[in-house]
């Protein structure tokens, strides 16, 4: 098999050679892979229809993921009550069990905020077991109030 060719896999490396890297993200693969000892990372995911908002900052070894996300809008008293109650009910549970970290805005938003360590640098383990976390912290209250309010879908600014 030695000095054998393969049409389609040649054809696909010589595709790759083409591809802009920075069109792909592929630009700032070092950070995303802990080569940059220090630097931010920002990006977003869609979890349950909320967008969630992340910043990962990397310092002296260690990581720190500050996550945002927009739960939905409060459903108004005049709307329906009853949905109102009840996700004022599950909300003051959530907060309870995640610390304080579910908010309403002025504007009635509902938002999740929370910040998580490790002891680590970026690398794409890490970034995704921090992403990870966070949603199996938030998903049983997300999964109980979408019955009640409406997601917003737009990130946390």
């Amino acid at each position: 098999m030695t000095g054998q060719s393969f049409p389609k896999t040649d054809t696909e490396i010589d595709g790759l050679a083409a591809i802009d890297e920075h069109a792909v993200g592929l630009g700032r693969l070092s950070e995303v892979l802990g080569k940059a000892v220090d630097g931010d990372l920002k990006f977003d995911f869609d979890f349950k229809g909320m967008t969630v908002s992340v910043l990962a900052r990397a310092t002296n070894q260690k990581t720190n993921m500050k996550f945002a996300a927009d739960l939905g809008n409060m459903p108004y008293t005049a709307e329906d009550a009853v949905a109102r109650i009840s996700a004022v009910a599950i909300l003051i549970s959530a907060s309870r069990r995640l610390g304080g970290k579910i908010h309403v805005t002025s504007e009635q938003r509902i938002v999740y905020f929370n910040d998580l360590f490790f002891n680590e640098l970026f690398s794409p383990v890490m970034l995704v077991s921090g992403a990870t976390l966070f949603t199996v912290q938030v998903k049983p209250f997300v999964e109980l109030i979408a019955g009640y309010v409406s997601t917003a879908g737009r990130p946390v600014t």
